[in-house]
């Protein structure tokens, strides 16, 4: 049986980016020492390595209260962790650390419901909801999904480049789009982040692990 490591926040046992065997405190996501963690609601696995990108938080997108839409987890590449100076997640509001959403679905949902949901969380942290980058992400959301549901089980992925300003989107395992994103990518980034992030609990994950983070951080140098 896999071993499960209880009570500990991301990286405890460890150095920062140390120990695969650890559990957020804020919403108690179960983390084996296989390099997975466990969201509680969906019990949606994710990795906690991913390249350069390691995991601060998860979270569940829950509808109405009651009805569990999908899964979300937040990377943030090691090398810009280590080397910001100020609070984490305000370094990744600014475009300072380079940063992946993923979505791992629990559900079925209509194409057309998640790009119009994802849409309209975005638009209001724009300053003009008619930005070409906001009809350019939509577009991009077209073409990724090709006209099918987010079955249960695919994944959304969302990686913010922001040396170059740009956003990478993918499902599953389909080519990538890539489009410029100066602008639609930091409100994309918000509506998980913001003081109405559309999942509370991830947005505790995220804020519980980064001050973990930021401490150790403190702590190595």
């Amino acid at each position: 049986a896999v071993k499960m490591v209880w009570k500990q926040a991301f990286g405890v046992a460890a150095t920062l980016f140390g120990s695969a065997a650890a559990v957020s405190a804020a919403n108690s996501a179960f983390c084996a020492d296989t390099g997975t963690c466990i969201e509680p609601v969906t019990k949606i696995p994710f990795q906690q390595q991913q390249g350069s990108l390691r995991l601060l938080g998860v979270g569940a997108r829950i509808k109405y209260g009651l009805f569990p839409v999908y899964a979300v987890g937040l990377y943030l590449d090691q090398t810009d962790v280590s080397n910001s100076n100020g609070a984490i997640l305000s370094s990744v509001s600014q475009g300072h650390i380079d940063a992946r959403l993923q979505l791992q679905f629990y559900r079925n949902v209509d194409h057309n419901t998640m790009i119009e949901a994802l849409r309209d969380s975005v638009a209001p942290r724009m300053a003009d909801s008619r930005d070409d980058e906001l009809s350019n992400l939509t577009v991009a959301l077209e073409d990724i999904s090709n006209g099918g549901a987010f079955a249960a089980g695919s994944e959304l992925t969302f990686d913010w480049d922001t040396r170059k300003s740009l956003l990478v989107m993918s499902k599953d395992q389909g080519l990538p789009t890539t489009i410029t994103a100066a602008r639609v990518a930091p409100a994309l980034f918000q509506v998980y982040l913001d003081d109405k992030a559309v999942s509370a609990d991830a947005k505790k994950s995220f804020e519980a692990n980064a001050k973990i983070w930021e401490a150790q951080r403190v702590n190595e140098k």
